[in-house]
């Protein structure tokens, strides 16, 4: 491939970012009624199936550093949707855990989340998610 075809329509950081915007925009959409982000909903979907886990460790599965997580789970904090507190053994590591209130804003939320999910792997096709998922696993990795 020559490089004029690297940039425009062949340029990788120009499509995913379109594709980003896309689909972020869908999952805004969706969560707009309980006032969350797509990453609040993300993070209130983690800490359902990872309670008490680690801020530094959900950082890292968000690709964050911990100061951009932390600045973005202190909304969250002041709605009482997630505590953050100091693990016991270790008062460094800040562990997080979900409110009854985040737990029941997430179980409000989650049929919008699932609808528009089902949208866009409808869109994309049975074959195409699991494949899509592992080339983008490959660029993060």
């Amino acid at each position: 491939m020559d490089d004029k075809a690297l940039i425009g329509t062949g340029c990788v950081a120009l499509n995913l970012r379109r594709a980003a915007r896309v689909v972020t925009r869908k999952y805004e959409e969706a969560s707009r009624p309980w006032k969350l982000t797509s990453f609040q909903f993300s993070l209130l979907m983690a800490l359902t199936d990872s309670p008490g886990a680690p801020q530094s460790a959900l950082a890292k599965g968000f690709g964050m550093d911990l100061s951009t997580m932390n600045r973005n789970v202190q909304p969250m904090v002041k709605r009482g949707l997630v505590l953050v507190t100091p693990d016991p053994k270790d008062q460094r590591v800040k562990r997080m855990t979900l409110t009854d209130e985040g737990a029941a804003l997430f179980e409000l939320a989650f049929p919008a989340w699932a609808n528009v999910q089902r949208q866009f792997l409808e869109t994309l096709g049975e074959d195409e998610w699991p494949a899509m998922r592992a080339a983008l696993k490959t660029l993060r990795d």
